[in-house]
């Protein structure tokens, strides 16, 4: 491709501008929308001999259809004396009297914003070369060299100060800069900063924390800007009492939530509509069913959340844990969630009175990153205090989530405890987080422990990091759980760090797995370029289908 601008294109520029190149890499290169790509299928091919694929330009000048391979675009030019042509697989501008692919800028700019405008809607990353300014080119002159990841490694893993009864903070960041799709996010340089201060935005503070643990820098960080900015919107946690790590991860996300949301959507937190990261790796949908005993009307509702508040209280059989009883499973915990519910005195819009009625709840739809919330602090009106239930949850490394969802019938689910079988369902997660509260409702420490560096896990207590095994991270009095969703290949099973999650609509459908360097997977796996040609292919290939029907 020639990078000088030729005398053809120069004039060309003069008299036409960029408008119809816009135009024609709008719906007939990157197709910004289903309707761009439908018009693609239809018609893109060569107006004189009805050919498609044989390298199909447009002509900048008319927007006629031409093939390269067979000499119809050139013909047209001849005839015509219009000398540009824009390539529609690609967007390559072409100089049909130099014979030469010409580089111009303006072009490849419109050629990038579109690209990436195809990408956000399709849920596809573009391939974009990555052109350094001058402040990136001085900062690889002066840093050393390419830093490996070994099963010893301890990149990635630092300690955090506590600030003053911060604990509760630091073990729910900990967990954060080690959840698998926030790590590939960041560390992506995803973020886009949409407010004018970056240095308010608890976005790009996460971002500069996510590069300040994968730095190498072994010493402990301080985190006081992400209480500060926590502090702006979360008001109640103003102080240096101790506060409750599970609100803390709450505000969290609605922060960046509300500091990464796109013009379009709402303010509020559970906002089924927002793209944001917080929205794309942690929101789930559970189905609501309400059952009127007394002239049978049966009400519906879906609603998100972030997190599966669990309740520990009371047994399967509808009495209180005893005394006696030193143990609950986390399964029974979610069994008791999706088990129907007798309501007493329930208005029904229907009969127009309160009647007895059954409510149950299922999951719809799982996120990415499953929190769940183990209740242990109930409110004692009494005392003005919460009661803290200590006792022992026992939770598995793999969490197949199968028998809970809507698309089971919940009454008649078994839920065992055999090892599952991680190549049998979509539902299975893996364990990579965990939150600990050490002490009673009057006082305590928060603890946590993360999974890092293939399946090898780590004890965090402030500015403390040490490493610990599975049973001691089982054994632990877990308050919130982190699992991760698994994905399978061909029958090989990836970690949470090898699987990448991109979620492409409101209800998190469609996925796409990202597998880092393994050597026993498909090449076109570890290519996102070669990965959105075989996108372009498959939708080119379904419309014409439709269209042939």
């Amino acid at each position: 491709m020639a990078s000088n601008l030729c005398e053809h294109i120069g004039k060309y520029k003069s008299a036409q501008g960029i408008r119809t190149y816009r135009i024609l890499h709008a719906y007939f290169v990157s197709c910004v929308s289903s309707t761009a790509r439908k018009r693609k299928a239809l018609e893109t091919y060569c107006r004189s001999c009805q050919r498609r694929g044989s390298r199909i330009h447009a002509c900048l000048k008319c927007a006629y259809f031409g093939c390269f391979d067979y000499g119809h675009i050139q013909e047209h030019a001849y005839n015509s004396n219009h000398d540009i042509a824009v390539d529609v697989n690609n967007g390559n501008v072409f100089c049909l009297k130099c014979g030469d692919y010409i580089y111009v800028q303006e072009f490849e700019d419109v050629a990038l914003y579109f690209k990436k405008e195809a990408g956000r809607i399709t849920g596809c990353d573009p391939y974009v070369p990555w052109k350094p300014n001058l402040a990136e080119r001085s900062a690889i002159k002066t840093c050393g060299g390419v830093k490996k990841i070994t099963d010893n490694s301890w990149i990635g893993l630092r300690g955090l100060v506590n600030l003053g009864n911060t604990c509760f903070m630091n073990c729910i960041v900990q967990v954060l800069v080690h959840t698998p799709v926030l790590r590939e996010y960041f560390l992506s340089d995803k973020h886009i900063c949409l407010k004018e201060n970056p240095d308010t935005c608890v976005a790009c503070e996460m971002f500069k924390i996510f590069q300040e643990f994968y730095s190498g820098n072994p010493e402990p960080y301080v985190p006081s800007e992400l209480v500060y900015l926590i502090w702006q919107r979360a008001k109640h946690m103003i102080g240096s009492d101790q506060q409750d790590a599970h609100e803390f991860l709450v505000a969290i996300l609605d922060t960046i939530h509300a500091h990464s949301k796109s013009g379009e959507s709402d303010d509020k937190l559970y906002d089924p509509h927002c793209d944001c990261i917080v929205h794309k790796a942690f929101t789930g949908c559970y189905h609501s069913v309400l059952f009127c005993q007394q002239c049978n009307r049966v009400g519906t509702k879906n609603e998100y959340f972030f997190e599966l508040s669990l309740d520990l209280g009371e047994s399967l059989g509808g009495g209180k844990n005893t005394a006696n009883q030193t143990s609950v499973k986390l399964l029974d915990c979610l069994k008791r969630y999706t088990t129907p519910e007798i309501l007493h005195n329930t208005p029904c819009s229907t009969c127009k009175s309160e009647n007895t009625c059954v409510k149950q709840l299922t999951i719809r739809k799982l996120p990415v990153v499953a929190c769940l919330h183990l209740k242990r602090l109930a409110p004692n009106s009494i005392r003005k205090v919460c009661n803290k239930n200590s006792i022992h949850v026992m939770f598995p490394e793999f969490l197949d989530m199968s028998p809970f969802m809507s698309s089971a019938n919940c009454l008649d689910q078994t839920v065992t405890e055999e090892p599952v079988d991680l190549t049998n369902s979509k539902h299975i997660f893996t364990l990579f987080g965990v939150v600990s509260h050490r002490g009673d409702q009057t006082g305590g420490h928060y603890i946590s422990y993360i999974r890092q560096h293939r399946d090898k896990w780590y004890f965090c207590d402030d500015d403390t990091i040490a490493r610990c095994s599975l049973e001691e991270v089982l054994q632990s009095e877990g308050y919130i759980l982190f699992y991760h969703k698994q994905c399978s290949l061909n029958g090989y099973i990836l970690s949470p760090s090898e699987t990448i999650h991109l979620i492409n609509d409101m209800y998190y459908d469609q996925t796409r797995c990202l597998v880092l360097s393994d050597s026993h997977l498909p090449i076109f796996m570890s290519s996102p370029h070669i990965a959105w040609k075989i996108c372009v292919c498959v939708f080119e290939l379904f419309f014409l289908i439709i269209l042939a029907q």
